[in-house]
């Protein structure tokens, strides 16, 4: 292929800046779909070639979006050309203003470099991106969602099969299992057929579109369910989202829903400090979602058990003013619900500082009236009236109540209407089930005080016992629990499944996080197990961490729910970041077949990113090191710097590397940091945190010249320096490690996502929240992408933190384009903003933002932007204009995928493009050809394929 004349070149580059510079204007509507739903060429692509010149001309019947890419003979792209929303905002190069177009190509690939001997080369017009859910990759409904706890987990055993209840970090599941371990169906999240019918749920008309959908009334908006310690100080009302007020004692963010629940019929019962009620087919069960308080608040004090039988009273101290029931269980008819196990904290049993009310509370399922005392009372005791840490309840067929009186070693049988009927002796009762069938009676027991307790020095730690009857509890078996010493015994659950054949015992096994008791490794997932009575033995019959192994080799959940997503364009292959600040390992799957594998990282990263030619980055707060990931060879920086040592994890078992040469960043704070971004021309930009004083002006924290290479920025009124959690500066290198532009935009805050064009465009997703005709978006924790030209941008605030405050003379005169900055904020220089993005609570003062969101931008400029409020991805032009949004809300069992291999066994339809998304957070792209969403809502990595409406090719002519 000739070269072009290097004056066609100039030309083209001139064309290409004037229409950028026009796109500052921006459209009147941000969030309105700006393409045309018709998709046909008017005329169909020809080539031609005018001396050394070389047009791509067609025509379309709309303003639809145009895709044009130069592809070799194996259809992958050598040329990202041009990809937008024709139109009076259509994107360079296309013209503006007319559905013909020519479309000059100046015989460069990507990176710059003449193509030359590339056999079959075509050139491809695309008309109207077609999203498509494709399949669900990386998911199985046995994994589980707490982090690395054995917390969590509820169980409940019916005719219809096996209700696990499985909750942590703020996203809550409820899944039905057949009487094998056998996956049913999702309860929830609520199916999308359901949720239109569901009473409480909340309705809000969303600005993007007008449609109404429903709001997650929470913190990290990952659930509806605002019934246990997962539901922070946030709430919506009147349209909005708003900090508060909310009760201290139900203050929370990463917990979960329940911690326990139970069914009758179709209903189901769960919660911690409130009720949440619904049906077994995941919609209304005739009453509101959001049920009565059921937790105990006690403002003059709790109780604590001690050994000497004393009750020393406590009182007015944050969290130890509630008690939260553990057990509850429905009476025969349905309706009324008894509760136990009221303790202070959701896991830790065995810890002295948890406190108890020693008595079994009593409601009505269908009543807003909280549960009222029925039997034992505050203070224990050891008399037939009185418990000492009653830690469950159960019903048999009659309606007779069991208390399992763990501390007085006995199981308590009364009537239902709370007349004592017997006293059973069994050690450290903690579990208890009666079969429905032959009244036989199963109690669990394990230690529920520290162990140095002596009353609770138990001759057999773990173990179950089977008794003929409650009339006659002679005792017909016994058999030891294949449990884990966790130093206290807590997290363990158990229900027994009297309708499987034979009877069959479900267990979670309970696990320790990292901490004072060792590293994960030395105890076990806490994954069910199936135990089987056969004879005088239980059997393992099922083992759900071992399933998990064989489908997706990671058992536990990612640190904060964090699923970041990065993809290797050369090699095709999608890699899963799992952790909250760092990770160590990653997931790398092919979306082709599903498959996938572990991958040990050269060291603890705190982010990941890739170039077109397949090299991996990786870095920590301070430097970037480049690798080949076939044998993670590291390919070094020109510019560089040697190091060792080098890795983000401070704790014990983290992996470290030594560096021949890596790049490094002018950072002096740790904490998340902005991303990193590799254009398809090498160029990488980063965000990099880093704290400013505010009135010496000198660096704050660590030295800069000892953690990367010297850095003061630019001083101006109104430049934000110093947030609580500090300001991300953009910095952009080329493939050599060469500093192109410093502190690119200048006064940005936090972000969560940075993106480099093969123009040098730089796109962020800003944390602050996008105020449009001088009103702040309802949703406060939504923030903004923005467009800038590098050197370009400059923000100012008017928080009052800064280094150089705004005075009112120059404050600009017009309304503030950024709230939440902290503070407003107006920007200058940006191309276009997109506000009501992702979920961004680091910068709100609410907590610890470990879960955020990032967007990604393809190598056509197009930019993936989660909508995580109403359950979609917005698609963007280089300039701005929505292409389209993908995705629609619903659980995992929504949506008919063009593969069913690796996702749920049955999926019902529910239109459009077919992707469902509860909370879609993190996004990558396969350029043209699919986007990835980690939708930790629904636990998977959901692949949608990227087709379109028309397309047509036509070979580029010979010489």
């Amino acid at each position: 292929m000739p070269r072009l004349a290097s004056a066609f070149a100039t030309v083209v580059a001139a064309v290409f800046l004037a229409a950028n510079a026009l796109s500052a204007q921006q459209p009147r509507d941000e969030w309105k779909v700006q393409r045309e739903e018709r998709f046909e060429f008017a005329e169909k692509p020809t080539l031609s070639r005018d001396g050394d010149k070389l047009a791509i001309r067609f025509a379309t019947t709309a303003r639809c979006d145009v895709t044009v890419a130069l592809e070799d003979g194996q259809g992958k792209i050598v040329r990202h050309l041009a990809s937008g929303v024709l139109g009076p905002n259509a994107p360079a190069p296309f013209q503006r203003d007319t559905l013909r177009q020519e479309i000059a190509w100046d015989g460069k690939n990507d990176k710059g470099q003449y193509v030359i001997d590339t056999p079959g080369l075509v050139a491809r017009v695309s008309l109207g991106l077609k999203p498509r859910f494709e399949r669900s990759l990386y998911w199985s409904p046995k994994k589980r969602a707490a982090e690395a706890q054995g917390t969590g987990v509820a169980i409940e055993a019916t005719p219809e099969g096996v209700y696990v209840f499985d909750g942590g970090q703020a996203v809550d599941h409820l899944r039905l299992f057949d009487h094998q371990g056998e996956y049913v169906r999702t309860v929830y999240p609520f199916p999308a057929e359901k949720i239109g019918d569901m009473p409480g749920i909340i309705r809000h008309e969303f600005p993007q579109d007008g449609k109404r959908l429903p709001v997650k009334p929470t913190y990290q908006m990952c659930t509806f369910l605002t019934s246990g310690n997962n539901a922070h100080h946030v709430v919506f009302k009147d349209g909005r989202y708003f900090i508060g007020p909310m009760d201290p004692a139900h203050k929370g963010e990463y917990g979960q829903a329940a911690t326990d629940l139970a069914v009758a019929g179709d209903r189901i019962a769960m919660g911690a400090m409130r009720l949440s009620r619904f049906a077994t087919d995941g919609g209304s069960a005739g009453v509101s979602l959001y049920g009565p308080n059921i937790d105990i608040r006690d403002p003059k004090g709790i109780y604590k058990a001690t050994e000497s039988g004393l009750a020393v009273k406590l009182g007015g101290y944050g969290l130890l003013t509630n008690l939260r029931p553990h057990r509850m269980t429905f009476a025969p008819d349905g309706n009324t619900l008894y509760l136990s196990r009221h303790i202070q904290n959701y896991a830790l049993d065995m810890f002295e500082h948890n406190f108890w009310r020693h008595g079994v509370s009593r409601m009505k399922f269908d009543s807003d009236e909280e549960p009222q005392p029925f039997l034992g009372a505050d203070e224990f005791g050891n008399g037939n009236d009185r418990f000492f840490m009653p830690a469950d309840v159960a019903c048999d067929a009659q309606g007779r109540v069991l208390v399992a009186d763990c501390g007085n070693h006995r199981v308590q049988v009364f009537d239902a209407e709370g007349k004592f009927l017997k006293s059973i002796p069994v050690e450290a009762p903690a579990q208890l089930a009666v079969s429905p069938q032959t009244d036989e009676l199963y109690v669990f027991s394990w230690a529920l005080l520290p162990y140095r307790e002596e009353r609770m020095k138990l001759t057999r730690p773990y173990v179950l016992r089977k008794f003929r009857s409650v009339d006659d509890p002679t005792l017909v078996a016994t058999h030891d629990l294949p449990l884990t010493d966790l130093r206290g015994k807590y997290g363990h659950c158990a229900a027994v499944d009297f309708w499987a054949d034979p009877v069959t015992i479900w267990i979670s096994p309970g696990r320790h996080p990292l901490g004072p008791l060792g590293p994960r490794d030395r105890v076990r997932p806490a994954g069910i197990m199936l135990l089987a009575e056969r004879g005088d033995k239980l059997e393992l019959v099922r083992d759900f961490d071992a399933d998990i192994r064989e489908k997706i080799v990671e058992t536990n959940a990612p640190g904060s729910n964090r699923q970041r997503l990065f993809f290797d364009h050369k090699r095709e292959k999608l890699y899963v970041g799992e952790g909250g600040f760092h990770f160590q390992n990653a997931i790398r799957i092919d979306p082709v077949t599903g498959e996938h594998e572990q991958v040990p990282l050269p060291f603890d990263a705190e982010d990941m990113c890739f170039d077109y030619d397949g090299h991996a980055y990786l870095r920590t707060h301070n430097i970037v090191a480049r690798y080949e990931p076939d044998t993670w060879r590291e390919v070094p920086w020109d510019y560089g710097e040697e190091r060792t040592k080098v890795t983000y994890n401070s704790h014990s078992g983290r992996r470290e590397a030594n560096l021949v040469s890596g790049l490094a960043l002018p950072v002096n704070s740790g904490w998340h940091h902005g991303g990193l971004h590799v254009s398809p021309k090498g160029n990488m930009a980063v965000g990099c945190l880093y704290l400013y004083g505010p009135a010496e002006r000198t660096p704050r924290g660590q030295d800069p010249v000892a953690d990367g290479s010297p850095f003061t920025p630019k001083m101006y009124p109104g430049r934000i320096t110093n947030a609580v959690y500090g300001c991300e500066y953009v910095h952009v290198w080329d493939r050599h490690g060469r500093l192109l532009h410093e502190d690119a935009i200048r006064g940005l805050g936090t972000l969560n996502g940075v993106g480099i064009d093969n123009d040098d465009n730089l796109y962020v997703l800003s944390a602050a929240t996008r105020n449009r005709d001088g009103k702040p978006h309802f949703n406060f924790l939504a923030g903004t992408v923005m467009k800038f030209r590098p050197g370009e941008g400059k923000i100012v605030t008017d928080y009052d933190r800064v280094p150089i405050p705004l005075s009112a003379e120059n404050k600009p005169d017009r309304p503030a384009d950024l709230g939440n900055f902290p503070g407003q904020a107006w920007v200058d220089g940006a191309q276009w903003f997109y506000g009501g993005v992702g979920w961004h609570g680091k910068n709100h003062g609410l907590g610890c933002g470990c879960r955020n969101t990032r967007f990604a931008l393809d190598a056509f400029g197009r930019s993936f932007a989660p909508e995580i409020d109403r359950y979609s991805v917005a698609v963007l032009d280089p300039n701005g204009n929505v292409i389209l949004r993908m995705g629609q809300y619903g659980n995992v069992d929504d949506g008919e995928p063009l593969v069913a291999e690796g996702g749920p066994p049955t999926t019902r339809s529910i239109g459009g493009d077919e992707l469902s998304l509860m909370h879609g957070a993190y996004v990558a792209t396969q350029t043209d050809r699919r986007a990835f969403i980690a939708d930790i809502g629904n636990y998977r990595v959901a692949s949608v394929r990227l087709d379109y409406h028309a397309e047509e090719t036509v070979a580029l002519p010979r010489e």
